[in-house]
């Protein structure tokens, strides 16, 4: 049982199978019984932004960086403040 996937050993302990082929073959009902489930289930929809509708003016975010004029770094190193 070491070698199957978690999600279909944990199904086959349940059943405490007594040989290797008993195994095989609920691991194999169990894998089938995952495909279906995987089958059947709707993906969550993608979150998309249509370009036509987003917002003109985008927030900045708050660990975006604002670049400095040449004239305002001068001025910050003048009064030995951070720059960067």
């Amino acid at each position: 049982m070491g070698g199957f996937k978690s999600e279909i050993a944990d199904g086959i302990r349940m059943f405490k199978p007594r040989t290797l082929k008993e195994a095989i073959s609920l691991a194999k009902m169990r894998d089938e019984q995952l495909a279906r489930t995987r089958r059947f289930t709707r993906p969550p929809p993608l979150n998309r932004i249509s370009i036509a509708t987003s917002p003109v003016n985008h927030p900045i975010p708050a660990n975006a960086t604002k670049r400095l004029s040449w004239d305002e770094m001068q001025e910050r190193r003048a009064q030995g403040l951070c720059f960067n």
